[in-house]
C-alpha cells in the first residue's frame, strides 16, 4: 500500500534508506542505554498520579518494569513531558512549553489499546493497567517518529525536485537528512520527525499550487496547521504563504482587482489558520491560570499575555544573549558551531550573489538583466551545482533559515541549534552542494561531523546526559 503511493524507484530507495537509518539509530540507542548507567533521569515523573486521581499505581513486577524501562530510553528529557501530557493533559504552567499534536496521537494509541484490552479481558476502563497504557504511549510515540521520519525524507526529496531541480543534489541532500547530526531526536519521542513531515509536505503542496485557493492550497494549509500544533515555530510557515501571494501579485498572475482582493483574503485566512494553534495555547493558558484567579501570575497582567514566553524565560532562562552569560555553557556553544556556520554560509552565499535581488526578498526578478545572466552562466561554468543553490526560487528558504539561525544564536539555548535548524530544507541542499563541489577532505569532514554526532548522541541522549 505504501509502495503504491510512491512514484518512482528512487522514492522507494528514499523510504528504505530512511527506515534503515532509523533502525540503526534506534539500535544504537538501545545498546548504549543498556551498557551505561543513566546520569540522572526525569522519567519517573510520568509515574506520579495525575491531578485527577485516575492514574493507578505503577506495577513494578520484573517483566513490566523491564518493558517500561526499555521504552524509557526513547522518552528522556522533553519526551517525559510529552508522555505526561498524553497521560494527564496540561496540569502545570511549565508543561505549556510543549504543543499538543504528538501527545494527542500518543493518547490515541493508548485509547485504542484500552479498547482492545477491555474487549479481550472484559474489564472496565478503570481496571485497565496504567503501566501498560504508559508503555503503549511510549511505543506509539516512537512509532510516530519513525513513520513521520520516512514521510519527511520523502517530502524532502520531492521538494528538492520542485525547487532545486538537480537530481544529484536532491538525492545527496536526502541521504544527508537520513544521517543528520540530530538523528537521535528523530528516533525518540520528540516532535522533530512529525514537525519536519508536516512542514515539508505543506511546502511540497505549496510549490505545486498554480493559484491561491485551489485544492492543494488548502491541503497545504492543513499540514502547516499540523506543524503549528507540533511546535511554536510552525507559525513561521506564514512567511511562505505571504511570499507566494506577493510574488503572484508582482508577476501579474492575478490581473483583475477582484482576483487580487479574493486571493488576499484567502492568504489572510490561511495565515490566521497557521497561527491559530499558537494563539489557542496562549488563550487556554490564560483561561486556566488567569481567569477568575485571586492570585494571578505576573504574565497575566501583560497587555498581550503569553504563557509560552513567560515559562520559556522562567524555567529555561530563554532571552536575548542569556545563554552566553555562564562560562560553563561554552562546550554547548562549540557543539553548535558547525550547523550555525553552515547556515550562515548558505544564507551569505545566496544573498551576496545578488544584493539587488536579496533586497527585494527575491520578489522582483532580475533575470532579464544581462549582468545577472552573465554571472549565472559564469557560475555554471566554474561549479556545476552551485547555480541550483543561487536560483531566485531558493529565496524564501534563505530568509526562513536566516531568521531561524538568528533566533537560535541570539535568543534560544544555542545548544539546540543542531536539531532546531535541521527542519530547514536549505541546510541539506547547501550541504549537498558543498560536498559535490568540495574536495575529498571536505567530504570526509562533513561525514565525520554527521556520524560522530550520531554516535555521541545515541550514547548521551538515552542515558540522560546533556546533548543539544
Amino acid at each position: 500500500m505504501v509502495m503504491a503511493y510512491l512514484r518512482s524507484k528512487e522514492e522507494e530507495r528514499v523510504i528504505w534508506m530512511a527506515l534503515v537509518s532509523r533502525l540503526v539509530t534506534t539500535g544504537l540507542m538501545a545498546i548504549q542505554d543498556g551498557l551505561f548507567e543513566d546520569l540522572s533521569t526525569s522519567a519517573h515523573l510520568q509515574y506520579y498520579p495525575c491531578n485527577t486521581g485516575n492514574v493507578h499505581e505503577y506495577d513494578s513486577s520484573p517483566t513490566v518494569g523491564y518493558m517500561e524501562r526499555l521504552v524509557e530510553e526513547f522518552v528522556p528529557w522533553d519526551g517525559v513531558y510529552f508522555m505526561r501530557i498524553a497521560q494527564c493533559g496540561y496540569e502545570s504552567d511549565q508543561i505549556f512549553a510543549f504543543f499538543p499534536l504528538l501527545p494527542w496521537l500518543m493518547r490515541g494509541g493508548g485509547w485504542l489499546f484500552g479498547m482492545v484490552y477491555r474487549a479481550l479481558y472484559s474489564v472496565e476502563e478503570k481496571e485497565t493497567p496504567m503501566h501498560l497504557v504508559r508503555m503503549v504511549y511510549g511505543l506509539t510515540g516512537v512509532g510516530i517518529s519513525m513513520v513521520a521520519f520516512c514521510g519527511a525524507a520523502l517530502s524532502l526529496y520531492r521538494l528538492g525536485l520542485l525547487v532545486v531541480r538537480n537530481k544529484s543534489i536532491v538525492w545527496l541532500s536526502t541521504v544527508l537528512f537520513c544521517w543528520n547530526p540530530a538523528s537521535v531526536f528523530y528516533s525518540a519521542v520528540y516532535t522533530e520527525s512529525l514537525f519536519a513531515f508536516c512542514t515539508w509536505t505543506g511546502l511540497v503542496l505549496l510549490e505545486q499550487v498554480q493559484r491561491i485557493g485551489d485544492g492543494r492550497y488548502w491541503t497545504c494549509i492543513v499540514f502547516f496547521v499540523l506543524a503549528s500544533l507540533c511546535r511554536s515555530n510552525g507559525t513561521l510557515a506564514v512567511w511562505f504563504l505571504l511570499h507566494l501571494y506577493v510574488s503572484n501579485m508582482l508577476r501579474g498572475y492575478t490581473p483583475s482587482i477582484l482576483a487580487k482582493v479574493k486571493y488576499g483574503i484567502m492568504t489572510c485566512l490561511g495565515c490566521a489558520c497557521v497561527c491559530a494553534p499558537y494563539i489557542g495555547m496562549q488563550v487556554y493558558g490564560w483561561m486556566v491560570f488567569c481567569r477568575g484567579q485571586a492570585q494571578q501570575p505576573e504574565w497575566c497582567q501583560a497587555r498581550f499575555p503569553s504563557i509560552y514566553g513567560y515559562i520559556q524565560q522562567k524555567y529555561w532562562d530563554v532571552g536575548f544573549l542569556h545563554f552566553y552569560e555562564k562560562l560553563i555553557r561554552l562546550p554547548f556553544v562549540v557543539q553548535s558551531i558547525p550547523v550555525i556556520a553552515l547556515s550562515v554560509s548558505a544564507c551569505w552565499t545566496w544573498t551576496f550573489f545578488s544584493i539587488q535581488r536579496a533586497c527585494t526578498l527575491s520578489l522582483v526578478p532580475f533575470d532579464s538583466a544581462s549582468w545577472y545572466i552573465d554571472r549565472v552562466r559564469g557560475t555554471k561554468q566554474r561549479l556545476e551545482y552551485t547555480s541550483c543553490i543561487l536560483e531566485p526560487r531558493i529565496g524564501p528558504f534563505v530568509y526562513h533559515l536566516a531568521l531561524m539561525t538568528a533566533v537560535a544564536t541570539l535568543v534560544m539555548h544555542v545548544n539546540v541549534a543542531t536539531r532546531f535548524l535541521s527542519s530547514s530544507p536549505l541546510l541539506f541542499w547547501y550541504l549537498a552542494q558543498r560536498m559535490l563541489n568540495g574536495s575529498a577532505l571536505q567530504q570526509y569532514l562533513i561525514w565525520t561531523w554527521l556520524f560522530s554526532y550520531i554516535a555521541v548522541g545515541t550514547l548521551l541522549f538515552p542515558n540522560f546526559y546533556p546533548w543539544t
